[in-house]
């Protein structure tokens, strides 16, 4: 590997370590877009149109209540959540521009925790979803299982004041009562999280492929084995070149391994949100919003499967 494209050593002046660190950035970068261009405009494209369409959903319905901001307080939860989900893929869209597949796919799981916890927790403030929260009746928090869960639920609702307040702080008021019990609470895991959503039919299309990647990629393979690196699926475990090994460059199986990933990922992210905001989706504005940016990227398909055929039927259904 030639010497200038070496992680720089330091030398007592974080100006010179700095800019040599920008000049190994851009060498590596350059040498992965030629190798990976096509992996690395699936990836930008599925983060692309995952912020989009969202934001879409958000700002079309502001739109439809001008004027009234406050109308959006009831999705308040799973909007920061979501947030927080594209931050992370944001920051490993980044990594992974960079060949550092490792810190990039690692940044999938977490995303994934925080839809997957948002979702959850926007469908348990409403009463209707509650009342029918098959799933959770079987599950406890307590230290010898003496305690529901749903009975948490229901306190954290007398405590919070505002009925449009629930979406948002429901799962902090849960998670501060959690943290007050002694011994500390047990919350559900992702896994009760998953069951209930389909359970609840969120989304509504899509469940089988939902879990499935939920369990194999991100929670049981993949994603676990980059965690450890002597697994099979990280560098070290597939007696690969030293350079290789410490991520200089990253190797083309990785490449198109994580692409592969960020794409579900995406998706799932997406999946969710659709899925929990169904009503934002019901105005005219967004109606003609989604459906001009669809024309305008014909292939957005090709990165979110069949997310844009279910957007436009949904919205031929409700006659939009």
């Amino acid at each position: 590997m030639p010497e200038e494209s070496m992680f720089p050593d330091f030398e007592d002046d974080i100006d010179v370590f700095f800019d040599g660190i920008l000049r190994h950035i851009e060498e590596n970068q350059n040498a992965h877009l030629r190798s990976s261009r096509n992996d690395c405009e699936i990836v930008v494209k599925a983060y692309w149109h995952t912020y989009m369409i969202a934001r879409i959903i958000v700002y079309s319905f502001l739109d439809h209540h001008i004027g009234k901001e406050e109308c959006i307080r009831e999705w308040l939860g799973i909007w920061t959540r979501f947030i927080d989900s594209l931050n992370l893929l944001r920051d490993s869209l980044v990594l992974g521009l960079q060949g550092r597949i490792i810190g990039a796919a690692i940044l999938l799981r977490p995303a994934l925790e925080s839809i997957i916890t948002g979702a959850f927790y926007n469908h348990l403030s409403q009463a209707e979803f509650r009342e029918r929260a098959k799933v959770l009746k079987g599950v406890s928090c307590g230290e010898n299982n003496e305690l529901p869960f749903l009975d948490v639920v229901e306190k954290a609702i007398e405590n919070i004041e505002d009925n449009d307040d629930i979406s948002f702080r429901l799962e902090n008021e849960i998670t501060k009562l959690a943290m007050k019990s002694s011994p500390e609470l047990r919350l559900p895991k992702y896994g009760v999280m998953v069951r209930q959503l389909v359970e609840w039919g969120v989304p509504n299309n899509e469940p089988e492929f939902i879990v499935k990647h939920i369990h194999g990629d991100f929670f049981n393979k993949v994603l676990s084995g980059y965690a450890h690196s002597l697994l099979p699926e990280s560098y070290l475990g597939r007696g690969e070149a030293p350079d290789v090994a410490l991520s200089l460059p990253a190797d083309k199986k990785s490449i198109q391994e994580y692409t592969r990933i960020f794409q579900g990922a995406c998706i799932i992210i997406l999946l969710y949100f659709l899925g929990s905001t169904e009503d934002m989706q019901k105005t005219r504005e967004f109606s003609e919003a989604i459906t001009k940016y669809l024309q305008n990227n014909p292939n957005a398909d090709s990165v979110l499967a069949s997310i844009p055929d279910q957007i436009l039927e949904s919205i031929e259904e409700n006659d939009l």
